[in-house]
């Protein structure tokens, strides 16, 4: 596999890893607030999405190692501050923040990554494209 590392889309992946950390750590922290609260099944709703970007921040882990990154250079955590609310303020932060991420954020990552010519020459399809014509 060619090397991604120093690309545009590289530097993309290194920051949804970074920004999949940061909302690992907000959803945890958005469950102990419903638990306090008592809102039991929405703390779990939260350490389920905590897991969820926690997996996929592996993947993306393992796809920049895969290219020629060093941990060091991918886990390079800034601390960004964490604001928590009560926990329907926090629901619609987190919706907000996934809508944000499927809407806007990767589809033009996505974009990006397709714009760049293949080193191979072939012709690249975006995934929505692809499952759109294979069903």
């Amino acid at each position: 596999m060619r090397s991604l590392k120093g690309s545009i889309t590289a530097e993309n992946l290194l920051t949804a890893f970074r920004d999949k950390t940061h909302d690992h750590l907000r959803y945890t922290s958005f469950a102990n607030i419903a638990v306090e609260e008592d809102y039991i099944q929405i703390s779990k709703l939260f350490n389920q999405m905590a897991k969820a970007v926690n997996e996929h921040a592996k993947v993306m882990a393992r796809f920049l190692l895969c290219s020629g990154y060093k941990p060091e250079e991918i886990c390079t955590l800034r601390q960004r501050p964490i604001y928590v609310s009560n926990t329907i303020a926090n629901l619609d932060t987190a919706a907000e923040n996934e809508t944000n991420n499927a809407t806007i954020v990767y589809p033009r990552y996505s974009k990006i990554a397709f714009d760049i010519p293949s080193p191979l020459g072939e012709k690249r399809t975006p995934m929505s494209q692809a499952l759109t014509t294979a069903s």
